[in-house]
Order: C-alpha cells, then sequence, then structure tokens
C-alpha cells in the first residue's frame, strides 16, 4: 500500500471539510415528469456501515453500525488510492488499474476542476496532488481506462468519486431518523465495458430507473435492458453493487467474493463480465 504524509485539515465534527448532504431514503417524486407523484425514488439502500432497507441494523447493533459507517466514510475519501476494473468480453479483456501513487490514472477532478493531464508523466501527474492531504478542498474523482481498437467510442474505464452523505430513515431533521454515512449515487465507484456498456457501480443508494419493469425478488430483471442489485462487503466496507445492461438481456448477475465484485450479463450478443478488484488504500508512516 503507498504511504501518505501526516496531515492536518480543517475539518467539521465529522471529520469532512464540508457539510455533507442528507438524505432521506424513503423519498417520493414530485413534479418530476418521468414519474408519478409519491413514486419513490430509491430502490433499495444500504449504510457503509451495513445498516440496510432489508435488514435494518446488522448483527452488531445500530450505535455501532453508524461508528462503523463513519470509520468507513473516511477511510473512502481520504484514504482511497486506486483499483483495477476488468471488462471481460469472452474474446478480448481489457483491464484499466488505477492507481493514485504510481501516476496511473488519464482524468482527474479536484474540488469540481478538470485537470488537463494531456502530455504528463506519471511522476508529473502526482506532482498535482493525489495524496489525502490534497482532498481537503471537497470533491476528488479519478479515472484510468484501457485503451481499445474501435474508433468513436469510449474505452473500458475505471473510476473512482467518492462523494459522501448522511442516510436517514425518515424526516432528516430529526437525528433519531440517521441510519449512517453512505456513498452518493452520484459520486460512485465505477467501472465500465467498451462504449460505456455496460456498467457497474459500487454505491450505497439505487434509483428506479426510468422505465424499469419490475424488479424480480432476486433483486434483477431481465428483457430489453438487465439490471441487478446486490448487497455486498469488500474490506469491512459495506457496497450496494447495481449493474445495469443497455441490451437485450437473457441472464444477469452479480455477486460480491473475497476480493471484488463480479457482475455478468448474456444475450443475443454474447456474454460480458465486469469485475472491480485489488483496491489499495493509502497508509500512513
Amino acid at each position: 500500500m503507498p504511504e501518505a504524509k501526516h496531515f492536518n485539515a480543517e475539518v467539521r465534527g465529522n471529520g469532512f471539510p464540508f457539510c455533507l448532504p442528507k438524505i432521506d431514503v424513503n423519498e417520493v417524486y414530485n413534479g418530476d415528469p418521468d414519474f408519478d407523484d409519491g413514486d419513490p425514488v430509491y430502490v433499495d439502500w444500504i449504510t457503509l456501515g451495513g445498516w440496510s432497507k432489508d435488514n435494518g441494523a446488522p448483527a452488531i447493533g445500530a450505535e455501532a453500525s453508524k461508528s462503523l459507517s463513519l470509520q468507513n466514510a473516511s477511510k473512502l475519501f481520504w484514504n482511497l488510492n486506486g483499483l483495477t476494473g476488468v471488462d471481460d468480453e469472452g474474446v478480448e479483456v481489457y483491464t484499466s488499474v488505477l492507481d493514485l501513487a504510481a501516476g496511473s490514472f488519464v482524468g482527474l477532478t479536484k474540488g469540481g476542476i478538470n485537470i488537463d493531464l494531456e502530455g504528463l508523466t506519471p511522476a508529473e501527474k502526482i506532482a498535482i496532488g493525489v495524496e489525502p492531504k490534497d482532498r481537503v478542498c471537497g470533491g476528488f474523482s479519478a479515472l484510468m481506462d484501457a485503451p481499445d481498437d474501435f474508433d468513436g467510442v469510449d474505452d473500458p474505464r475505471v473510476e473512482m468519486s467518492v462523494g459522501i452523505c448522511e442516510m436517514y430513515d425518515g424526516d432528516v431533521a430529526d437525528e433519531l431518523n440517521f441510519r449512517g454515512y453512505g456513498l452518493r449515487n452520484d459520486a460512485a465507484i465505477y467501472t465500465a465495458g467498451v462504449g460505456r456498456f455496460p456498467d457497474l457501480q459500487l454505491i450505497s443508494l439505487v434509483k428506479y430507473g426510468v422505465g424499469d419493469p419490475p424488479w424480480l425478488p432476486d433483486k434483477t430483471f431481465v428483457g430489453p435492458s438487465g439490471r441487478a442489485r446486490a448487497y455486498g462487503e469488500l474490506y469491512g466496507i459495506h457496497f450496494l453493487g447495481d449493474y445495469y445492461v443497455d441490451s437485450d438481456v437473457a441472464t444477469i448477475s452479480i455477486e460480491f467474493t473475497g476480493g471484488g465484485v463480479n457482475a455478468t450479463f448474456s444475450g443475443p450478443a454474447g456474454s460480458i463480465t465486469m469485475t472491480m478488484k485489488d483496491f489499495t488504500f493509502y497508509t500512513y508512516p
């Protein structure tokens, strides 16, 4: 694991340098043309400490789960260094290794500003500032791709964009409804295949998609498109995996293993498996 320099950050009581958004997991739509008023926004959720829609507080207890969610949110926001994304298309396998400490990234956003990396060496990229101490200004995301042989479409990629939120099971003004910390669904850990198809993300909240058919009891649906979701734990951190395929799908699945998450679909065009694994975190000497 890469080592980071010690630093002091001007943080709030929750350990982050800014106020976190509060999300009611029971939020409903109102005035959205794509949904009926009163439709639920989220189909599923789990905090980073394991408190979930399906299972409630985990075996460790409510307060311990909240504490663990904060610990894990801090670990992801401050210390995540990178991970590997694999797009296994059957004939071709594309592997993207995102490693900030090694300068292995082709996209970088800091404090909401996209950094121009064109022509920079790995050492020059690192010099821009990618250690935990360089995240005190807020939003931080990075991208690494695996060039393919197709013109005009996006390369397979893996991204880390850690946006933390506070999750409530009810009115966010009532702290009794607080369930823990999570990853916003617009700031996920993400990998995608050729042309950003299909895509797999690790988040804490999954929204209903426009036009989604009813979800099956096994948390999947198939047809003209396919989707699968599952709870899982990696490196002691609880995630909600969300796998989406914008194509005809006959079968679809998602599974957490000891060191990663795998998602596979099959259809008329064949089968593709997406994997995220080998997460690395900064440590301190």
